[in-house]
């Protein structure tokens, strides 16, 4: 990084892959390889320092993660779709680290506050990344300056996604043997198919590989960011999901840290009521002791997170989402890599036995008949308290 800012170096726009096979005119192809493949080495050297960051701490730690920092902000003033995708992975293992330092209390706050700062980046702004689809997918498909929140870029890519996926649909019912996308038709079965004509016009959509490439170019889970990086997953990465808890896990430790000066004394119980952590129910006692009510969430996130810290479980979202994936393989038995985890129920025939019917016998009889008539009983009474009510199904 100290050459790049000795010599002013403008970092390359990356495009997706999707991008250089389908959208990029040919001499704008082997550019946009080109700098794939330089992204592609910086990510490695990224998920390096996100192996041995767990091991380092103090000073050492605060200065590895202003370096993600510094190549994050350098990558990600480019608009590129590859840009974002980089300089998000670096910002979270750069929160991850300093929420680390944060909640060690020997470590003073002033540089670790700055840092934390950093990690809301300005090109992480909805209306910026709508402006990375839209240079990705060649014309203005999302109106950027009616984009403002995470909620409304989420909305209308949904939006073309569906249409895309009701014109690829309609192709494939109209040609017998070619099978429809269930996504769509899971859509529809809930009533969630897009209605305003504002947000998104469906002949814009029909040609649009992009959007329906996302239904169709899966991830291999653990969907990882070095995982999914050959796959243009435009949704999860700029779209709907954004690997930004690491750094509200920082700024919630950050607070009950500002607010009580220190973190209180921790008992490793558990409330059996409300099912929190030890750490977690002493945040939101002392939060409401010496601030009041009102940040009752912040303090359970930040006791989730010191709990984890304190047991040194605490790791990036990336390195989260694969220990969990193992988890979840070791548990089941028979499955072959990349298989869903959740358990088939199969319907089968199951032998019933027969039950055995004893003798009638005269006490069996008067046993019988009073069985008779107490669920005659039963019905009648049913009846009288609900045979005047309408019931809907």
């Amino acid at each position: 990084m100290q050459v790049v800012e000795t010599e002013h170096w403008e970092a390359p726009t990356i495009p997706s892959r999707w991008h250089v096979g389908k959208a990029a005119v040919e001499s704008e192809r082997q550019a946009g390889e080109v700098s794939r493949k330089v992204a592609e080495a910086l990510l490695d050297s990224v998920e390096r320092e996100a192996l041995v960051m767990p091991e380092v701490s103090g000073e050492a730690l605060l200065r590895r993660a202003s370096r993600l920092l510094d190549l994050a902000y350098w990558v990600g003033e480019t608009d590129g779709y590859g840009n974002q995708v980089l300089a998000t992975r670096a910002v979270g293992i750069a929160a991850t680290a300093l929420a680390r330092l944060v909640a060690d209390t020997s470590f003073d706050l002033g540089r670790v506050r700055v840092e934390l700062g950093r990690c809301r980046p300005p090109f992480d702004a909805p209306s910026r990344r709508a402006k990375v689809m839209n240079i990705e997918l060649g014309r203005d498909a999302l109106p950027t300056d009616r984009i403002s929140t995470d909620a409304e870029l989420q909305m209308v890519w949904r939006d073309h996604a569906l249409a895309a996926l009701a014109a690829y649909n309609a192709v494939k019912t109209a040609q017998p043997g070619l099978p429809t996308d269930r996504t769509l038709r899971t859509q529809q079965n809930r009533n969630d198919t897009p209605t305003s004509t504002d947000r998104v016009s469906t002949a814009d959509s029909v040609s649009d590989s992009a959007f329906r490439g996302d239904a169709f170019d899966w991830c291999p889970k653990p969907q990882t960011t070095r995982r999914c990086w050959e796959h243009g997953r435009h949704t999860e990465v700029l779209a709907t999901t954004r690997p930004v808890g690491r750094v509200i896990r920082a700024e919630a430790l950050l607070l009950v840290r500002d607010k009580l000066g220190g973190f209180p004394e921790v008992r490793d119980t558990v409330d059996d009521e409300a099912v929190l952590s030890g750490a977690q129910r002493a945040f939101r006692t002392a939060l409401r002791l010496n601030v009041g009510l009102g940040l009752s969430s912040q303090a359970l996130l930040a006791g989730d997170t010191y709990d984890q810290i304190r047991a040194g479980r605490y790791v990036d979202y990336d390195s989260e989402l694969a220990r969990q994936w193992e988890r979840r393989q070791e548990g089941t038995t028979g499955s072959s890599p990349g298989a869903s985890t959740s358990p088939l129920v199969v319907p089968r025939a199951v032998d019933v036995p027969t039950p055995t019917v004893p003798e009638p016998t005269a006490a069996g009889s008067t046993t019988t008949n009073n069985g008779v008539l107490a669920a005659c009983l039963a019905i009648a009474v049913l009846l009288l308290v609900f045979g005047s009510r309408k019931f809907e199904w």
